[in-house]
């Protein structure tokens, strides 16, 4: 069986969506989802937050038509992608003994949308 990344949700908008251009004239638009779940233990609804991007036509239609707030469903894939953290300790820059930037390795995941649907901008 072929492998399938596809991810399917729905969810409020944490904050205002972003747009930026790239210097190659993409636009992209970066937002954050939150979507409640119900955790037995602590018999509490929790919020689990998901970070969504949209690119070209996505993108414009998120920045100009959501606000932080609306009811969202997205479907798209999901991306990870490993960056290097530079360790700041009161702001400034952890060195270590040889006098080099400490870093940590890190891991993003966030969902490429291809399509962003809200009821609330129907």
């Amino acid at each position: 069986m072929a492998d399938i990344n596809n991810v399917t949700l729905t969810g409020n908008l944490g904050q205002e969506p972003r747009l930026i251009t790239t210097e190659s004239g993409m636009d992209v638009c970066s937002m954050r989802v939150a979507v409640s779940v119900w955790s037995k233990a602590k018999q509490v609804t929790e919020a689990r937050w998901f970070n969504v991007k949209a690119f070209g036509s996505t993108a414009r239609f998120c920045s100009e038509y959501l606000k932080k707030g609306d009811k969202v469903t997205v479907s798209g894939r999901l991306d990870s992608r490993e960056y290097d953290r530079i360790v700041k300790v009161d702001g400034t820059d952890l060195l270590d003994d040889r006098g080099q930037v400490v870093t940590v390795r890190q891991t993003a995941t966030e969902i490429i949308a291809n399509e962003v649907v809200s009821p609330a901008r129907s």
